[in-house]
């Protein structure tokens, strides 16, 4: 079966290479995204003395932003909301929010009453939020880029 994959692609197998390396493309720039995020995240802990809720807002807004530029730049091969940018930014932020909220509910758990390092509770907490984010954001702003 791999074999007559390979020769002829089927609809479903182009389908879902295409579906791979958006979602890969997509992990690279939320890991970058995330970066930011955990490093403005810990600096307003760790260097402001910031609580973590603020900390956790603010990374968060720096992280929104990057994911944002590498999603309309790399990731995804059209936009819905193209002609729409305001409209396109503030959906894709508020999709972002929706995912804070999981996120500062998680922390909350974790932090609050797990006890657990606020490091690796937001860490663990990313993951959920990525999953979110990815598939809102692919379904409702972006379509798919198209296989050659």
């Amino acid at each position: 079966m791999t074999q007559s994959i390979r020769r002829s692609p089927s609809l479903w197998a182009m389908l879902w290479r295409l579906a791979n390396a958006q979602l890969l493309r997509y992990l690279a720039a939320s890991l970058l995204a995330l970066a930011l995020d955990l490093s403005l995240f810990s600096l307003g802990l760790r260097v402001f003395s910031w609580p973590w809720w603020l900390s956790a807002t603010i990374s968060f807004a720096g992280g929104a932003v990057l994911a944002y530029l590498c999603s309309i730049t790399w990731v995804f091969g059209e936009r819905r909301l193209e002609r729409r940018g305001a409209v396109e930014f503030t959906s894709f932020v508020a999709i972002g929010v929706a995912g804070l909220a999981l996120t500062q509910a998680a922390l909350f758990v974790g932090i609050e009453v797990l006890h657990h390092v606020p490091e690796h509770v937001r860490l663990m907490a990313s993951i959920v939020t990525f999953l979110f984010n990815y598939l809102l954001r692919s379904i409702l702003l972006f379509k798919r880029k198209h296989v050659a």
